[in-house]
């Protein structure tokens, strides 16, 4: 090998620790963003859960108010025209009702439109076996838009007299989703119930509302606890994923995730590394141009020479 060969090899080798420290600089960096996004991704995800149990607590204390009124004044003349009347100021409902103890709709805001029993539902009657508020399966029909149904018992003498019931609309729900401005670049929410048919989504409602979660996810609806994980969304967005599972405070019923997009968290540190790298390149290329500068003119050349005349006195 050539004296200015192995002078252009020492300078390339004199550059590799920078790249191993930039190369530590860039996992330790993205290690402790990912971390941060995550953590963003949890609160991203609470806050929203936060958000769905305040509209389902505010469900619960309309349902309290028109069952104890009801229970109060017995069925009356003019009570389904005072729900829908009720439900008209109240856009996020597709209606209000009371039914008895046996299922039968007493009345509803819907008038006479069936159904005129809810027996067979099964919030109806985890209604009746817990005496507690209950958040239905999604309900899809074909003479309605998509809702989520909720039910509370009203008790008389510690036994459910009555349930009040009403039934959100999947659309208005996903318009409510998000505080206004609080939605991270790239994030999205989805809000399931336990069979992981899809109740309310935010962005992109209308596509995806009344289909299941995909089979590569189903299990997380169930899953034991909440967590995070990196995912391709469905709709071909990379984002960190915060879920909680169906039952977890403060959602009952309901299963929950939040995703922050990972390509705006790391734009900055991808911008970064390719500052650096190019920096680093940059001067590797400057300090092999210099040695084989240096090679050529300070040792190759003046040694050539001395060889040169070595040889034609050698030569006589």
């Amino acid at each position: 090998m050539r004296l200015s060969s192995r002078i252009i090899a020492l300078s390339a080798v004199a550059v590799l620790p920078a790249l191993a420290i930039q190369g530590w600089h860039e996992v330790a960096l993205r290690q402790s963003r990912i971390a941060g996004v995550e953590q963003e991704a949890r609160r991203f995800a609470l806050q929203s859960a936060s958000e769905v149990a305040r509209l389902l607590e505010g469900a619960r204390g309309m349902l309290a108010a028109v069952g104890e009124a009801h229970l109060r004044n017995g069925t009356f003349p003019g009570c389904s025209e005072g729900l829908a009347a009720l439900n008209g100021r109240m856009e996020r409902y597709g209606s209000i009702g009371i039914a008895d103890a046996e299922g039968n709709i007493l009345c509803s805001s819907n008038g006479a439109a069936p159904p005129r029993s809810i027996a067979d539902r099964a919030y109806f009657k985890a209604a009746l076996a817990t005496g507690q508020f209950q958040v239905g399966e999604f309900v899809t029909s074909t003479d309605r838009p998509p809702f989520l149904p909720v039910a509370l018992p009203i008790l008389e003498a510690g036994v459910p007299a009555i349930v009040a019931i009403a039934s959100f609309q999947g659309a208005w729900l996903s318009a409510n989703l998000v505080v206004a401005g609080a939605l991270p670049p790239g994030g999205s929410v989805t809000v399931a119930d336990r069979n992981g048919v899809i109740v309310a989504r935010y962005p992109q409602a209308e596509r995806f509302i009344a289909t299941r979660i995909p089979d590569a996810f189903r299990h997380l609806v169930n899953a034991r606890e909440a967590g995070v994980m990196q995912v391709t969304s469905q709709d071909g967005t990379h984002r960190m994923l915060a879920y909680l599972p169906v039952d977890t405070p403060p959602l009952p019923g309901l299963y929950l995730s939040a995703g922050y997009g990972t390509a705006a968290a790391f734009a900055e540190i991808d911008r970064a590394t390719r500052r650096a790298v190019l920096m680093i390149l940059a001067g590797l290329a400057s300090a092999l141009a210099a040695a084989w500068v240096f090679g050529r003119l300070a040792l190759r050349d003046p040694v050539d020479r001395l060889l040169d005349a070595m040889r034609r006195w050698t030569a006589g």
